[in-house]
Formats: structure tokens, C-alpha cells, sequence
């Protein structure tokens, strides 16, 4: 199956992308909600993700910091609305001001859905307070993306293979994939290439 990536046209304060992915949706779905996974994925290229937490449930909170090339570190945090397994996440995303107060709040809608037997993921970003804001959040979810599609496909359907690399200690936890994820990480997790 081709992947596909593509931005459809929305309104000025919108952001849209869909993936589509060779993988089982459950798969695609635990990347979101498990931290020693999305650590790995959710920042763009060049940054790391030295601290990111959750209380994966509807209300619950989540926070992350990502660290530029240069080391400044940039926080972000938000609350979960909705969370339907394997099927839809909904949640605050906010910047923390120098102050560490919230900056402007967005919603994130992601839906994953079947298709041509794997996955499509759609990422729905509202709220932008400018064009160059929503756009910039396009240029680094992208980047994201990017990075999220080969720890799929590494991944892969093998149960098998996903245990192999528990084992080998390249990743931690476990796989059940109502998962959540709390803890903090002084070190940024393993490279892709190490799998």
C-alpha cells in the first residue's frame, strides 16, 4: 500500500493531515498513547523529548518538553476530552509562556480509521490564532509524521517481533494498548537505526 500524506484545504485557523498507514489500527493508535513510543516521534526533526507525561483519560492532563539542537527547551502541556481506544483522541494542546503560563489553546481531533487494510490517520489541529501559527504547527506536525511513519513500520504487525525488542531492552513496557504513560525521561530514547 502506498502512504499517503496530504494537507486538504480548511479554513484559515485549521490544520489537516492524513496519513495512511501499513499497519493495523491498534498499532497506529498506541504510538499516540504510549510514551516510550511517542517520546520517540513527537517532536520535529533536530529536537528531543527529554520530559512528556499523561493521565490518559477524559480530563486527565499531559505535558511535554521538547528540547531544540541549540538546547532551549520549549513546554507544552493540555487536557484529554475524549479518548475512544484504537478510534479517537481529542485534546487541549497549549505552549507555556517563559512565565510558564498557557499560551493560546488549540484542540487536536486524531481519528484512525481502516483502510486498504492498514490504517489512515487524520490529525485535525483548531483554534490557530494566525495563518503563520497554523502553519508553522503544519511544518512540525509534518516533521513528526515523518518521524512516526518508520517507527510503524519497524514495528510492523509482528507481536513477535515487538516482544523480541522488549527483551532486547531496545524498548520498554508493555503492549497492551490502553497503556498510559506517566513517568519522565532524563535521557532521550534509543535511535530508530538501533532497533
Amino acid at each position: 500500500m502506498n502512504r499517503q500524506a496530504k494537507a486538504q484545504s480548511a479554513p484559515a485557523d485549521t490544520l489537516r493531515i492524513t496519513r495512511v498507514f501499513a499497519a493495523p489500527r491498534a498499532l497506529v493508535y498506541r504510538m499516540w498513547i504510549e510514551k516510550h513510543l511517542m517520546d520517540r516521534w513527537s517532536c520535529p526533526t533536530g529536537f528531543t523529548m527529554p520530559d512528556s507525561g499523561a493521565d490518559l483519560r477524559p480530563g486527565g492532563t499531559w505535558h511535554a518538553t521538547m528540547r531544540t539542537a541549540d538546547g532551549v527547551n520549549l513546554k507544552l502541556q493540555g487536557t484529554y476530552r475524549e479518548i475512544v481506544p484504537d478510534e479517537r483522541l481529542v485534546f487541549i494542546h497549549a505552549w507555556l509562556g517563559a512565565d510558564g503560563k498557557p499560551g493560546p489553546e488549540t484542540l487536536v481531533t486524531v481519528t484512525f480509521a481502516d483502510e486498504d487494510g492498514g490504517t489512515r490517520m487524520d490529525f485535525l489541529q483548531t483554534g490557530f490564532d494566525s495563518i503563520g501559527n497554523r502553519d508553522g504547527h503544519g511544518e512540525g506536525w509534518r516533521e513528526c509524521f515523518d518521524k512516526l511513519t518508520p517507527l510503524v513500520d519497524a514495528l510492523g504487525e509482528d507481536a513477535e517481533a515487538v516482544a523480541a525488542l522488549v527483551t532486547r531492552g531496545l524498548i520498554e513496557g508493555s503492549y497492551d494498548p490502553r497503556t498510559i504513560y506517566r513517568e519522565s525521561v532524563e535521557s532521550s530514547p534509543p535511535e530508530l537505526d538501533e532497533i
